[in-house]
């Protein structure tokens, strides 16, 4: 899956990631820097099975 992202004045595109599964790396993204350095419980991050593995090439991908 290594491939290249284009880049131009109005973002990035990643033509390998699907836009669902970018859309759940954002997410990621989001509860990490939520919850890093919490004193409350930290909820657990869903991911739905069907899911796993494209997260992980894309993981992979993004050299993550």
């Amino acid at each position: 899956m290594k491939g290249s992202f284009s880049e131009s004045k109005d973002g990035a595109t990643f033509p390998e990631i699907s836009t669902d599964i970018l859309e759940k790396i954002i997410q990621y993204f989001h509860y990490k820097q939520r919850w890093t350095n919490s004193r409350e419980p930290v909820p657990e991050f869903a991911v739905a099975p069907e899911e796993a593995l494209n997260l992980l090439m894309a993981a992979n991908f993004l050299d993550c």
